[in-house]
């Protein structure tokens, strides 16, 4: 048997694969490591690329339900490999030259699949959603099978959803900068509040905010496992208030019942007020999105 080197794409580890092997699992990282990647061998079909979008985008739903801390690897994971005949035909398209029909045929795709599953009530919550979407599954996933030569194409991606749909550009980031978004613990809830009033995300409320938690609050009895637990429900939390149609007033609420009189108690030293604000905050939305939904 003929046996060469390949280097993961994700870990950059080195492995033994056999020669006639399409593709293998990296024994480091568990990424699929396309191999024989000639064009003879396995030419890009154009014609099966826009079922394979569609099938890729109808299930967006329950992989969204799985975006959390302790969720997300293994359904990113099963994403890849469900998804995998999709990120091959996008892989041999690159290589193959056809970045440009690729990045046509999603656009149309998805515009075609919002067209038919949205009505102008629904519309832009069904935009909201997919746009997290796209971002944590099919963006990284396609950066996560062929990483580099992925780049310039996942990047074009994003911005070209942000251009059909008139919304912001799509970052294409890959798995592990998302993941380790968890660990850094960004601030869900707040970032979503200073984006729906139109708030920069370096605004001066929320670095106050994050010196906060990363300071005295992290500090406290029992304060990192508060933390902890804040972010791994955050984000379902965030899904479910866009999917109602008083998004934009609900992130109102929360500012003026609870980060404004955080503010307010830092400005004039009170942190352990601060700390009891934000944690009926935290309650009251588990409460209402969590605990009441799916009672």
């Amino acid at each position: 048997m003929d046996w060469k080197e390949v280097e993961c794409p994700v870990c950059h580890e080195k492995m033994q694969a056999p020669g006639k092997r399409e593709n293998i699992i990296c024994m480091f990282c568990g990424t699929t490591i396309f191999l024989n990647r000639d064009k003879d061998k396995n030419p890009f079909q154009p014609e099966l690329f826009p079922q394979q979008v569609r099938q890729m985008l109808s299930g967006f739903e329950g992989w969204l339900e799985q975006f959390s801390y302790e969720a997300y690897p293994l359904a990113f994971d099963t994403f890849c490999k469900e998804n995998e005949e999709f990120l091959q035909q996008v892989d041999r398209g690159i290589l193959q030259q056809q970045a440009s029909f690729l990045l046509t045929s999603f656009l149309q795709e998805a515009q075609a699949f919002i067209e038919a599953g949205s009505t102008k009530n629904n519309r832009k919550q069904l935009l909201y959603r997919l746009n997290i979407y796209i971002a944590v599954y099919p963006i990284p996933a396609i950066l996560h099978t062929s990483k580099e030569e992925a780049r310039s194409f996942c990047t074009s991606l994003g911005e070209g959803w942000g251009e059909t749909f008139s919304v912001s550009a799509v970052k294409a980031a890959d798995y592990e900068s998302i993941f380790n978004g968890f660990k850094r613990k960004l601030c869900y809830i707040t970032t979503a509040v200073c984006k729906a009033l139109n708030k920069p995300e370096d605004c001066s409320e929320m670095i106050r905010l994050k010196e906060y938690r990363d300071g005295y609050f992290s500090r406290q009895p029992e304060g990192e496992a508060m933390i902890e637990e804040y972010y791994n429900i955050s984000p379902t939390i965030l899904k479910r208030i866009e999917k109602t149609s008083q998004g934009k007033e609900k992130y109102l609420w929360i500012w003026n019942r609870f980060l404004l009189p955080c503010l307010s108690a830092l400005e004039q030293g009170r942190e352990a007020e601060c700390g009891l604000i934000y944690q009926e905050m935290v309650n009251q939305l588990r409460k209402e999105y969590l605990e009441e939904w799916e009672g």
